[in-house]
């Protein structure tokens, strides 16, 4: 997701390129370094949150198109678990103020700094070169990844006893997950079959989310909203497959990402006023 007006700035400000890859890397060690977690984890799911955005922090100065879509997934995630954990943690043992803050203000930092052509990079895979509706096809590749990790963390964690594992919850992140990452496969391999995996994987979990008892509310809800959002962008591609020749919306959605990051932002700081700041 491109950040139009972010890039605008600092394109005013000539902040060279090196300079904001730099800043990006900052913000995105500096969510989990700021955190004040000092604890070792004692179990993979907390070495993977823990490490992962250290691995953005060096996937970012990749200039391949792989490389920078999973910096960007991993970012949205963390701001997706950043603004879930704000609305719905109350009494941690630590303080979730700033775990969360450092966490959701880190990634949004490093998104809003990462440079506007990242997502022009040439591909590692020769077989990923879209032309027609590349900003939509980016756009559902990164979704599609965020959902693919988000579903994927959860599933570690409910194996390793983290969070009471619930056999329906670990069929539906186990199931879930999969057919995410199977999707994004598809969609790197530009195959027909990986565009209606992830509408149909999209559906899947929405619909299934909300039948969970054991799966909190927001968290249904945060899936149904990137699902809806795949949906409604891949709504002009499957027109333009149907209909050669149907307009190209690539820059529309272009601008996607400046709405869609304010808004999440503007929940996780509504989420500790409900709660309460301590």
């Amino acid at each position: 997701m491109e950040l139009d007006w972010a890039n605008g700035v600092c394109d005013l400000m000539n902040v060279p390129r090196a300079a904001r890859l730099a800043l990006a890397s900052l913000f995105a060690m500096g969510a989990i370094l700021c955190t004040g977690i000092d604890d070792v984890p004692d179990a993979a799911i907390g070495w993977v949150l823990l490490g992962a955005p250290f691995v953005a922090a060096a996937l970012l100065w990749v200039p391949r198109l792989e490389a920078q879509l999973l910096t960007r997934s991993i970012l949205w995630a963390y701001l997706f678990w950043a603004t879930f954990g704000s609305c719905v943690v109350d009494a941690p043992g630590a303080n979730p103020t700033r775990v969360f803050f450092s966490l959701g203000f880190g990634s949004a930092g490093a998104l809003l700094a990462l440079p506007r052509d990242g997502l022009t990079r040439p591909a590692v895979s020769k077989g990923f070169v879209p032309v027609a509706f590349r900003s939509v096809i980016v756009l559902i590749l990164i979704l599609a990844m965020t959902d693919a990790l988000v579903l994927g963390t959860n599933l570690l964690g409910h194996v390793e006893n983290a969070w009471r594992p619930e056999p329906a919850l670990v069929a539906f992140f186990s199931i879930g997950s999969f057919a995410m990452f199977a999707a994004v496969f598809g969609l790197l391999r530009m195959r027909g079959w990986g565009f209606a995996l992830n509408l149909v994987a999209n559906v899947g979990v929405a619909s299934v989310a909300w039948t969970l008892d054991d799966l909190p509310w927001e968290l249904a809800l945060g899936l149904s909203i990137t699902a809806a959002l795949q949906i409604l962008v891949g709504l002009p591609l499957a027109r333009r497959i149907a209909r050669p020749g149907a307009a190209d919306p690539s820059p529309l959605f272009e601008r996607l990402g400046r709405a869609s990051l304010g808004v999440v932002v503007a929940l996780l700081v509504l989420g500790r006023f409900v709660h309460g700041f301590g």
